[in-house]
């Protein structure tokens, strides 16, 4: 895909068509112009387009500069819906939450507005503990979902996301997978306690055993506070 005005662009889609799958618009890069409740306005090579977008990706960009200051330039991978009626973009702040929102829309009786609803309510990692432990009741929480759909998105979300502890431990040497575990046992996030170790691990080098990576890692995150 060639890149232009900060937009990457693939094959133009048939009209009336989802083509997220197809990465018609892989991903968006310009000036954040709005927020509000409705979703984002986003500069692309003088072209302002809106976006809809999950909770916490508004969280994320967190409020526009004030009126001197410049607009920030961000982001978003997208997944772009056609319509006789209407061109919808959505924006994500990486593939990881793009892909969860697209095996959403596969789920009969889920829709863009239910699938954003999910995502909006639920992060990646409660969605994925959720799916790991069978808690439909999770899913439930979200406005606009009872318990038939629930299951059915438990049911269909089975296989198609990794655990948290899979997936941040995932091709580690053991050595770095159990500091992994000694640092979490400590009270820090998983995903934390995985990008300290890289870290130190990158810094000790292939000699360095689970008990002084820990060691090495703690230092090095008080150093950080």
């Amino acid at each position: 895909p060639c890149q232009s005005g900060g937009v990457d662009r693939a094959r133009a889609p048939d009209a009336g068509a989802d083509v997220g799958g197809a990465a018609v618009i892989e991903s968006l890069r310009g000036r954040l112009m709005a927020v509000d409740a409705d979703g984002i306005a986003l500069e692309v090579g003088g072209l302002t387009l809106r976006l809809q977008v999950p909770n916490g990706v508004i969280a994320q960009l967190g409020p526009l500069p004030e009126a001197t200051g410049a607009p920030p330039t961000v982001r978003l991978y997208t997944h772009m819906i056609l319509r006789p009626d209407a061109w919808l973009l959505f924006g994500f702040l990486d593939r990881d939450e793009r892909r969860l929102f697209r095996a959403l829309l596969e789920i009969p009786g889920i829709g863009p507005r239910l699938g954003l609803a999910v995502l909006s309510h639920l992060t990646r990692t409660e969605i994925e503990e959720a799916v790991t432990a069978r808690d439909a009741k999770r899913f439930e929480s979200v406005p606009g979902i009872g318990k038939r759909t629930a299951a059915r998105i438990l049911l269909e979300l089975t296989g198609k996301v990794v655990a948290p502890t899979t997936r941040e431990t995932a091709g580690l040497p053991s050595a770095l997978a159990d500091a992994v575990d000694a640092l979490t046992s400590l009270g820090l996030a998983r995903a934390e306690a995985a990008k300290l170790d890289r870290a130190t691990a990158r810094a000790i080098g292939p000699e360095a055993t689970a008990d002084r990576l820990v060691s090495a890692a703690l230092q090095r995150r008080g150093r950080l506070e």
